[in-house]
Protein backbone atom coordinates (compact mmCIF):
# COMPACT_ATOMS: atom_id res chain seq x y z
CA UNK A 1 0.00 0.00 0.00
CA UNK A 2 1.49 3.74 -0.86
CA UNK A 3 0.81 6.26 1.74
CA UNK A 4 -0.92 9.21 0.61
CA UNK A 5 2.45 11.85 0.91
CA UNK A 6 4.58 9.17 -0.67
CA UNK A 7 1.49 8.94 -4.06
CA UNK A 8 2.00 12.47 -4.36
CA UNK A 9 5.84 13.10 -4.69
CA UNK A 10 5.77 10.22 -7.11
CA UNK A 11 4.90 9.92 -10.79
CA UNK A 12 1.23 8.42 -9.99
CA UNK A 13 -0.10 11.71 -9.38
CA UNK A 14 -1.10 14.26 -12.43
CA UNK A 15 -3.43 17.09 -12.29
CA UNK A 16 -6.47 16.19 -14.22
CA UNK A 17 -6.45 17.05 -17.78
CA UNK A 18 -8.87 19.81 -18.52
CA UNK A 19 -10.63 20.23 -21.71
CA UNK A 20 -12.28 22.97 -23.40
CA UNK A 21 -10.94 25.71 -21.39
CA UNK A 22 -10.28 27.93 -24.39
CA UNK A 23 -12.40 28.66 -27.38
CA UNK A 24 -11.34 26.82 -30.31
CA UNK A 25 -13.45 29.46 -32.45
CA UNK A 26 -12.35 33.44 -33.47
CA UNK A 27 -14.85 35.13 -31.99
CA UNK A 28 -14.35 38.10 -34.38
CA UNK A 29 -14.19 35.81 -37.77
CA UNK A 30 -17.37 34.41 -36.54
CA UNK A 31 -19.44 37.41 -35.94
CA UNK A 32 -18.01 38.86 -39.38
CA UNK A 33 -19.41 35.74 -40.54
CA UNK A 34 -22.80 35.67 -39.24
CA UNK A 35 -23.36 39.85 -40.11
CA UNK A 36 -22.26 39.36 -43.53
CA UNK A 37 -24.63 36.12 -43.86
CA UNK A 38 -27.74 36.49 -42.22
CA UNK A 39 -29.52 33.71 -44.14
CA UNK A 40 -27.14 31.20 -43.13
CA UNK A 41 -28.16 28.06 -41.65
CA UNK A 42 -26.61 27.00 -38.39
CA UNK A 43 -25.33 23.86 -40.67
CA UNK A 44 -23.41 26.25 -43.62
CA UNK A 45 -22.21 28.28 -40.16
CA UNK A 46 -20.94 25.30 -38.55
CA UNK A 47 -18.84 23.83 -42.30
CA UNK A 48 -16.88 27.16 -42.63
CA UNK A 49 -16.08 27.60 -38.57
CA UNK A 50 -15.03 23.38 -38.77
CA UNK A 51 -17.75 22.22 -35.99
CA UNK A 52 -21.29 20.67 -35.80
CA UNK A 53 -24.60 22.67 -36.09
CA UNK A 54 -24.58 22.08 -32.17
CA UNK A 55 -21.72 24.16 -31.67
CA UNK A 56 -22.46 26.89 -34.20
CA UNK A 57 -26.07 27.65 -32.41
CA UNK A 58 -24.29 27.01 -29.10
CA UNK A 59 -21.69 29.98 -30.31
CA UNK A 60 -24.77 31.92 -31.87
CA UNK A 61 -26.41 31.77 -28.51
CA UNK A 62 -23.55 32.73 -25.88
CA UNK A 63 -22.71 35.90 -28.80
CA UNK A 64 -26.07 36.77 -28.30
CA UNK A 65 -27.41 36.25 -32.11
CA UNK A 66 -31.41 35.25 -32.64
CA UNK A 67 -31.29 32.37 -34.86
CA UNK A 68 -34.51 33.14 -36.95
CA UNK A 69 -34.48 32.83 -40.31
CA UNK A 70 -34.97 35.98 -42.57
CA UNK A 71 -37.16 36.46 -45.46
CA UNK A 72 -37.50 38.93 -47.76
CA UNK A 73 -41.31 40.83 -47.48
CA UNK A 74 -42.41 41.16 -50.59
CA UNK A 75 -45.60 43.12 -50.60
CA UNK A 76 -48.60 41.86 -52.58
CA UNK A 77 -50.04 43.55 -55.68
Amino acid sequence: MIKADNYKSQVFFRPKIRLGENSTIEKESFIQYVTNHLDARSKNIAREFGMNANGARYWLKRLGFSYKKIFAYVESK
